[in-house]
């Protein structure tokens, strides 16, 4: 196993000090190794030896490892109180842990339920969907079915050629396309590639804040990384690695974890007086909408609910870009102004649209 130093600098980076062996496993926060700027922050598997990216030497440095979220709670109750409770650290569960953690009743039959509670290693999930994985020697594999919490039914569970970038490389079979190089960089903290193992699973405050050990032994701002006290470009690249920085991973009261409400996210930017748009004199003028009526949320024609994530059950799009019904005509791609008319038409909403003066023609039909 590959030996890894990580030296937290004075400006809140990362860079790693280490003879790397093949097949070693380790994060990196520090310069983009492709552009020489701006941060890069994941989970590196590498084939063969490397090297780290050359980075001034800093003034001080701290030798640090990883401890856990559960050693932040001492000083930091309030935050961790709140993160406890989000999706962040709850998606990926040990049911032997959390014996709730299993929605569906086990015990009714289905034919798609063609495996036991006792095969269940880790579940996943549980807003949307929740899916299931067996632990075959040291790694975890997705077992066939998977549960519709918005149905309450069972579905089966196989990712189809073509539709993920790692379906070329793996066999057509669930228990041959281990989790280890696919998923579990992403929903852990400090997973070792070669071992399997990880520090925690999970997004824990290390995810973003780094290791903390020195930190732990002597808090101060210069033993942790804040991305708070980042440039705005290294700071929205810690949160970008898997989001984007509208959301808070130690929790809100608004949906998605949202910052602030949905609309007050999107009007900090935009607004009727802003050079971003919309340019119109009011946002019930831009949307033809009453206000306080859901057609007038931003969310409601730039985030449509029109992203599959399971069966019927559609999540947010992240385009931002409005799809307008003459799409849907051409393309059989949804629209905003039918997931709220779901009983007319798309040529019924584009005609719409067509009357709607500050509304450019060749936008609407193209």
């Amino acid at each position: 196993m590959a030996h890894v130093e990580y030296l937290l600098v004075p400006t809140g980076m990362f860079r790693c000090a280490s003879r790397l062996s093949r097949g070693s496993s380790f994060f990196l926060f520090g310069p983009n190794p492709i552009s020489g700027v701006g941060p890069f922050f994941c989970l590196m598997s590498l084939l063969a030896p490397a090297a780290c990216p050359a980075q001034t030497t800093p003034r001080s440095e701290i030798h640090a490892t990883y401890v856990g979220s559960a050693a932040c709670k001492v000083c930091h109750a309030e935050t961790y109180s709140r993160w406890k409770n989000t999706r962040m650290a709850n998606v990926v569960r040990d049911p032997r842990e959390h014996p709730n953690s299993i929605l569906p009743d086990l015990s009714v039959s289905d034919p798609l339920l063609t495996f036991a509670k006792d095969e269940i290693a880790l579940v996943y999930g549980g807003k949307w969907k929740q899916r299931y994985f067996k632990k075959v020697g040291g790694d975890y594999f997705p077992l066939p079915a998977q549960w519709d919490v918005s149905n309450k039914v069972w579905r089966a569970y196989f990712v189809r050629e073509g539709t993920d970038w790692w379906t070329p490389f793996y066999p057509a079979d669930n228990m041959k396309r281990p989790t280890g190089p696919l998923c579990d960089g992403c929903h852990s903290v400090n997973y070792n590639i070669q071992t399997g193992m990880a520090t925690e699973w999970n997004v824990g405050c290390e995810k973003c804040h780094g290791p903390g050990s020195e930190h732990l032994t002597r808090p101060s701002r210069a033993t942790i990384v804040n991305p708070a006290r980042l440039d705005f470009v290294s700071a929205n690249d810690v949160c970008i690695q898997c989001h984007s920085q509208c959301h808070d991973v130690h929790g809100t009261g608004n949906s998605a974890d949202l910052i602030r409400p949905a609309n007050v996210v999107c009007l900090e930017c935009h607004g009727p007086h802003s050079p971003n748009g919309p340019h119109a004199a009011s946002i019930e003028q831009h949307t033809h909408h009453k206000i306080a009526s859901s057609g007038n949320e931003c969310v409601a024609c730039h985030m449509p609910k029109i992203e599959q994530t399971i069966a019927n059950v559609n999540v947010r799009s992240h385009t931002f870009r409005f799809i307008s019904p003459s799409e849907t005509e051409q393309l059989k791609v949804p629209n905003a102004c039918n997931v709220c008319h779901s009983d007319r038409s798309a040529k019924w909403a584009a005609d719409v649209l067509r009357t709607w003066p500050e509304v450019s023609p060749w936008r609407v039909t193209k």
